[in-house]
Formats: structure tokens, C-alpha cells, sequence
């Protein structure tokens, strides 16, 4: 576990999690908006006092779940910034 005059600086950092939501807002990416959402609940709740159990446990799989989800959802999405085109292929 984190000592205690760290975590505050983990649970502010996990507010960066805001930019990815508001970027797949922006391109209307709604799956990747609203999983980016549940992660910072999920990291928030559990900064908020991190002890080891369901919160952490609960944190750690949102946060794995994400990594997974958007590693593999470039492979479905085809033109989502118009940098992809016919020339590519």
C-alpha cells in the first residue's frame, strides 16, 4: 500500500482520467466516454481512503478492464480522427 502523505498526490493524478473523457466526448466515441467515466469513479472512490478490499479490488478491474477495451478498440474503428484512409491499405 501507498504511505499516507502519498496517496493524495495518486488521487489528484487520477483526475487525469477527466481528459480522456472529455476527448472521447468530443469524438463521439460514447463506449470509450462512459468507460473513462466508470474508471474515475471507481480510481476517486478508492483514493479517497485506499485500504485493501472491494474498492481496490473494484479499481483494479475497471482500470485492467479499460487498458483491454481500448487496446482492442482501435481494431474495430476505421476513420474516427480522418487520419485513416483507402491509401493505408
Amino acid at each position: 500500500m501507498v504511505p499516507h502523505p502519498h496517496h493524495r498526490k495518486l488521487q489528484k493524478s487520477c483526475l487525469t482520467t477527466v481528459l480522456s473523457f472529455a476527448v472521447a466526448l468530443y469524438l463521439e466515441l460514447f463506449d470509450c466516454a462512459s468507460l473513462s467515466f466508470m474508471i474515475l469513479l471507481a480510481s476517486i472512490v478508492y483514493w479517497h481512503n485506499p485500504r485493501r478490499g472491494l474498492r481496490r479490488n473494484i479499481d483494479m478491474t475497471f482500470a485492467f478492464g479499460g487498458l483491454l477495451y481500448q487496446a482492442r478498440s482501435p481494431a474495430y474503428r476505421v476513420d474516427v480522427v480522418g487520419c485513416r484512409d483507402e491509401s493505408f491499405r
